[in-house]
C-alpha cells in the first residue's frame, strides 16, 4: 500500500486520536481545525479498558497526563445518603485487561496533540472546511484553498454539518427539555468543607463516581474526580429553563446560583427530602456553566467515496456508559488497522500502486480506498450505532420500541436488559471486552481471503462480550 496524503477535519479526540493511528500506519497526515486553540476549556472525561487498550498501544504516558483511576461508583439515596447501588472496579485490570480512569479534558487532549505532533502530523488552526466532495476527495475551507486528499476524516464532533455529504440527509440535531449544569471544583475545597467532605467523600473513600437522583423533580446528579483526584468533576441534569434553550455550546456560563437552586427546588418540592449536602456541595463550585441537551439519529452509514466520519461526527451518545471518547478512538484505531501499510514482505496494492510508490497490475491484495473504507463501515457502525442508542435511551422515552428495533437491525447478539442496573459486571462484559486491533485483523483477513465484506455472523462473533 502506497503512502496516503490525508485530510482531517477537526482536531478533537476524535480527530486527533485517526491523526495518530494512520501516521503510525505510515500515511502523511494533516489536520484542519477550525478553532485556534486559544482557550481550551472542558471537563472531565471517562475512559473505559477497551478505549485504554488504544491509549496504552499509541503509547501515551497516562500517569503524565493527571490520569485518576476509577475503582467504584456509588449511588447514594438523595435523602438518607444510604447506598442504593455500589460497584467495585478494582478487578477491572485483571478482567479486561486495563483499567477504568479520567482525565480533565484538557490535559488528555495536551497528550493527544503532542503525540500527534511528535509522529510529524501538520495541524493547521483557523481553518474551517465550508464544501466538501466525497467522491473526488476534495474540501474547501475558509480562506477559499482547495485540497485534494486520498482519504479524508470528517472528525468535527456533534455539530457536523457534513451528514448530507454520507448520507443524503441532513439529520438536523433535536433536543429535549433536559438540560446540564457543569463545574470543575477542587478537592482540596470539598475535604476542608464540614459536611460535604465527611458524608459523601470520607477520609480512605475509594476514588470514582458518586451520584444521586431525585425521581420526583428529575434531577440527576454525577461526580467524579480527575487530575489526581485534585478536582471534581459535577454534572447536574435538570429540566431546561428558558433562557437555556438555545444553549448548545457546552461551554456557555451560567451562575453557580441557579444551579443551587434547582437543589433547593428539590427539596422544597420533595417536602425536604432531598438532603441538604448536595446543594452545599454545589455551592462549593467558583463558576458553572449548561448547556442543552441534544442528540442526533443513528446513521445508516458512516462512508461515502474518500470520506469517512469518526467520533461524535459519526455517533453523538449521552456518557450514560462512558463510551463516547471509547468510540472515537476506537474508529480511530480502526482506520490506522484497516489502512495499515502490510507487514515487511507483504504486498498490499492500494489504488494500484505498492508500498514503494511503484505501480502495480491487477493482483490478489489489490484495494482501494473506497473498498477499504466500506470494510471498516461494515463491523464499525453496528458496534457504534448499537452503543449510542443504549446511552441515548433518555431521548426516546416517548418511543422505547424504537431502541430495540434500531438495535435489532444492526446487531442480533445477547445483549444487557434495559433495565441492568448501571456499569454493571454484565455493562462492563458487554462493552470492555472488545479488542479493536484484533477485530480489525480479523475482518481484513476475512477480505483478503474470501475476496468480500464479511458477512454478519462473522461481525458480530465478538462484536460486543455477552455469550
Amino acid at each position: 500500500m502506497q503512502v496516503l496524503d490525508i485530510g482531517i477535519i477537526g482536531a478533537g479526540i476524535a480527530g486527533l486520536g485517526s491523526a495518530i493511528a494512520l501516521r503510525r500506519s505510515g500515511h502523511t497526515v494533516t489536520i484542519f481545525e477550525k478553532s485556534q486553540f486559544k482557550n481550551e476549556v472542558g471537563a472531565a472525561i471517562t475512559f473505559t479498558p477497551n478505549s485504554n487498550r488504544v491509549l496504552h498501544h499509541w503509547g501515551l504516558d497516562l500517569p503524565a497526563l493527571g490520569e485518576t483511576l476509577k475503582l467504584q461508583a456509588r449511588h447514594l439515596n438523595s435523602e438518607t445518603l444510604e447506598y442504593e447501588q455500589k460497584l467495585d472496579f478494582t478487578g477491572a485490570e485483571e478482567r479486561y485487561g486495563y483499567v477504568l480512569n479520567g482525565f480533565h479534558r484538557v490535559d488528555i487532549h495536551k497528550g493527544l496533540r503532542e503525540k500527534a505532533e511528535e509522529l510529524g502530523v501538520k495541524i493547521h488552526l483557523g481553518r474551517e472546511v465550508v464544501d466538501l466532495d466525497c467522491e473526488a476527495g476534495t474540501f474547501t475551507t475558509n480562506d477559499g484553498e482547495t485540497f485534494t486528499k486520498d482519504l479524508i476524516v470528517l472528525a468535527d464532533g456533534f455539530n457536523c454539518k457534513f451528514h448530507a455529504h454520507i448520507t443524503g440527509d441532513a439529520n438536523p440535531v433535536s433536543h429535549i427539555p433536559r438540560s446540564l449544569y457543569r463545574a470543575l471544583i477542587p478537592f482540596s475545597r470539598i475535604h476542608a468543607h464540614p459536611t460535604v467532605g465527611p458524608l459523601l467523600f470520607p477520609p480512605h473513600s475509594r476514588s470514582g463516581f458518586c451520584n444521586t437522583t431525585s425521581a420526583p423533580t428529575g434531577l440527576l446528579l454525577v461526580t467524579y474526580p480527575c487530575r489526581h483526584d485534585s478536582v471534581l468533576n459535577l454534572a447536574l441534569f435538570h429540566a431546561t429553563h428558558a433562557d437555556e434553550a438555545h444553549k448548545s455550546d457546552w461551554n456557555s456560563p451560567a451562575r453557580v446560583a441557579d444551579a443551587v437552586a434547582e437543589c433547593e427546588r428539590a427539596e422544597r418540592e420533595t417536602g425536604g427530602k432531598f438532603h441538604g449536602v448536595w446543594k452545599e456541595l454545589v455551592a462549593c463550585a467558583d463558576e458553572m456553566k449548561v448547556y442543552t441537551l441534544g442528540w442526533r439519529e443513528p446513521l445508516e452509514r458512516m462512508v461515502r467515496g474518500r470520506c469517512v466520519l469518526v467520533g461524535d461526527a459519526a455517533h453523538p451518545m449521552m456518557p450514560t456508559h462512558a463510551q463516547g471518547a471509547a468510540m472515537a478512538v476506537e474508529d480511530a484505531a480502526a482506520l490506522g488497522e484497516v489502512f495499515a501499510r502490510g507487514e515487511e514482505g507483504e504486498e498490499v496494492v492500494l489504488n494500484g500502486v505498492g508500498m514503494n510508490g511503484e505501480e502495480k497490475g491487477e493482483g490478489k491484495n489489490e484495494e482501494s480506498v473506497e473498498e477499504m473504507l466500506e470494510l471498516y463501515n461494515s463491523f464499525r457502525l453496528p458496534r457504534a450505532v448499537v452503543t449510542q442508542m443504549m446511552s441515548n435511551g433518555m431521548f426516546y422515552w416517548d418511543s422505547r420500541p424504537k431502541i430495540s428495533d434500531t438495535i435489532r437491525r444492526h446487531y442480533s447478539g445477547k445483549r444487557p436488559d434495559a433495565e441492568t442496573a448501571w456499569f454493571s459486571e454484565e455493562i462492563q462484559d458487554f462493552f470492555y471486552r472488545y479488542n479493536v486491533f484484533a477485530e480489525a485483523q480479523k475482518m481484513l483477513s476475512w477480505k483478503r481471503k474470501e475476496g468480500s465484506l464479511p458477512p454478519r455472523k462473522v461481525i458480530e462473533e465478538n462484536l460486543f462480550g455477552l455469550k
